[in-house]
């Protein structure tokens, strides 16, 4: 599926979604994880406080300043246990989508593979076919062993320059614990490429663990995204970062040293408070997003949807039941048309997951409710 494909499935939802508007009747959107969450009070006083000194309304640093990268290497020691250089080993990015799209610009060619675990969030799709790269792909199947043992074949066979993993995932919500990526890393010996992981929701799980890091793996090129965006509830904010390998970062460092001029000073300084501040800013939303992500699984299994319950993250992955005919993307056009919800098809993630959908956790438990009496009536 090429981006075209994307775009128009889409560009359809997207209209017939903005029709709704025009004509005042309601939307609820669950296709799109945007945080509605209020950020934390201490994000917010640290923002007006740094925003209020006119010296930090000047150009910033493109890789992060300073005080930003040494508050994300801080933030991986406490939260996970790895040591980190500010030096060499942190760039601030604008999210992860900057992280990847920039990561795999630096570490290959037009042409090159790029190797993916299925069902694939979009956007990682969208990174590769922009930088002209082919892709391949595994199957998260039930077995964390067997999902090592194939991506080291699917390795031996193809050489990808790049292994693009997301654990905790999205859209499933799976975890994963330390010996995955210890095993990972005895399977992949001797593979020169880069194993890059998007730890977006690394502090989300459901059982108040945290992590584990990709960056753990011994003896393999590893770098991995991390983000505000979920967690903290700021994706406006666009503060991100890549961590690891020296060498992949100081390349993508250069890169965006020709092409911005890094995040908003302001929002550096008071996103380096909140990574610094030792009192939890991510609890509230984490609990938040498990009571919704509770009603929705109940109510979707309730109503004979197939699925398996999220250990992490804010959306919910589930499989039409039998009596739903046609593909995802057909029962969202008619979700959206008859009862105002909008959720992401299955097809966007690979082509064999048409009779999936993705529901996010971006609405109050109320909402919720509202929506699954929908679904349940349908």
């Amino acid at each position: 599926m090429g981006l075209d494909f994307h775009d128009n499935l889409l560009a359809r939802l997207h209209d017939m979604r903005l029709e709704r508007l025009k004509q005042h009747k309601p939307v609820v959107d669950l296709s799109m994880i945007n945080p509605d969450l209020t950020p934390p009070r201490f994000l917010l006083d640290k923002l007006i406080e740094s925003s209020l000194r006119p010296y930090n309304h000047r150009y910033a640093v493109s890789r992060g300043v300073r005080k930003l990268r040494v508050a994300f290497a801080h933030k991986y020691r406490r939260a996970f246990g790895i040591d980190l250089d500010p030096e060499h080993q942190v760039c601030a990015t604008f999210g992860t989508k900057d992280a990847v799209l920039q990561t795999l610009a630096a570490c290959t060619d037009p042409g090159d593979s790029v190797l993916c675990v299925e069902p694939t969030y979009p956007a990682y799709m969208s990174s590769i076919r922009y930088a002209r790269l082919s892709a391949s792909f595994v199957q998260a199947g039930p077995s964390l062993e067997e999902l090592v043992t194939e991506i080291a074949s699917k390795v031996a066979r193809l050489q990808p320059k790049v292994i693009l993993i997301n654990f905790p995932s999205n859209p499933t919500g799976r975890c994963v614990d330390e010996s995955f990526y210890e095993e990972l890393a005895s399977a992949l010996d001797g593979f020169s490429g880069v194993l890059l992981n998007d730890l977006a929701y690394g502090e989300m799980r459901f059982d108040r663990e945290l992590g584990p890091s990709a960056l753990s793996a011994k003896g393999l090129r590893v770098v991995e995204t991390y983000t505000m965006s979920k967690a903290y509830s700021v994706p406006g904010w666009r503060v991100g970062a890549l961590l690891g390998d020296a060498e992949v970062v100081s390349r993508v460092a250069r890169i965006k040293s020709h092409i911005d001029y890094g995040l908003h000073l302001p929002v550096q300084l008071a996103a380096a408070a909140g990574l610094e501040c030792t009192e939890s800013l991510v609890e509230t939303a984490v609990e938040a997003y498990q009571r919704r992500i509770v009603v929705l699984v109940e109510g979707l299994s309730q109503a004979g949807w197939e699925l398996s319950a999220p250990q992490a993250g804010v959306c919910v992955w589930a499989k039409l039941p039998d009596r739903v005919d046609g593909t995802a993307f057909d029962y969202c056009r008619r979700m959206l048309d008859r009862h105002g919800v909008v959720a992401l098809p299955g097809d966007l993630f690979g082509k064999d997951f048409a009779r999936f959908v993705r529901f996010a956790a971006v609405v109050s438990q109320e909402s919720m409710y509202e929506v699954l009496e929908g679904i349940t009536n349908d």
